[in-house]
């Protein structure tokens, strides 16, 4: 999931850098822009989540489609936001999840950051949050692993319901901000469960 991301992020960097033009300010100076968002249904994957009304939406119904079989969509920037790519997947297992269970997957998930901490600096470890009756985990790496010298962030964002995990993905090319809370919170705060 974060590596096959982590190439479309690095991909993208020289679009971003034209759009975001040579003169512009630290995120923390510059006033969050409105940003309008629109419901998006994850159908075969049994949620749905609020997305930006800019950018590019890709799932399993478009053409070239090749991310893993449990990535729900993606979400690419669309011009003025400060998050530049935001993931979904759905991770199904055999038996119910409970909260034990749930701490071991969001254990394991974190230790994909922590081995090599020369590439990867975890800044947010298995924080809980409560948003719109979900219990969400956070996890926040800043990822030095490309070999160009870019520095990647992103937050990771899990919960559980059933026997499936829902992950929420956002990358970013700067450290988390007012501007990056601001846009994200919408989108965490719009998922729900849904029939399939």
């Amino acid at each position: 999931m974060i590596r096959f991301s982590l190439a479309l992020v690095l991909a993208m960097l020289p679009v971003l850098a034209l759009a975001q033009g040579d003169a512009a300010q630290p995120a923390e100076t510059q006033p969050a822009a409105a940003v309008a968002y629109r419901d998006y249904v994850a159908g075969d994957f049994g949620f749905a989540i609020k997305l930006p009304a800019t950018g590019t939406i890709e799932d399993p119904s478009t053409s070239g489609w090749s991310e893993d079989p449990e990535v729900a969509f993606d979400w690419y920037y669309g011009g003025e936001e400060p998050i530049v790519l935001v993931q979904g997947r759905v991770d199904k297992f055999e038996t119910e999840l409970d909260d034990e269970t749930f701490k071991v997957f969001c254990d394991t998930l974190l230790s994909n950051w922590t081995t090599d901490t020369e590439k990867y600096a975890v800044v947010t470890s298995n924080e809980p949050l409560d948003l719109n009756g979900a219990k969400w985990n956070l996890i926040e790496v800043a990822d030095s692993s490309d070999p160009e010298g870019t520095k990647v962030f992103y937050s990771v964002f899990s919960t559980y319901a059933g026997s499936q995990i829902y992950t929420v993905s956002m990358y970013y090319l700067e450290p988390v901000s007012d501007k990056v809370q601001q846009f994200g919170f919408p989108v965490l705060d719009g998922f729900k469960l849904v029939a399939k």
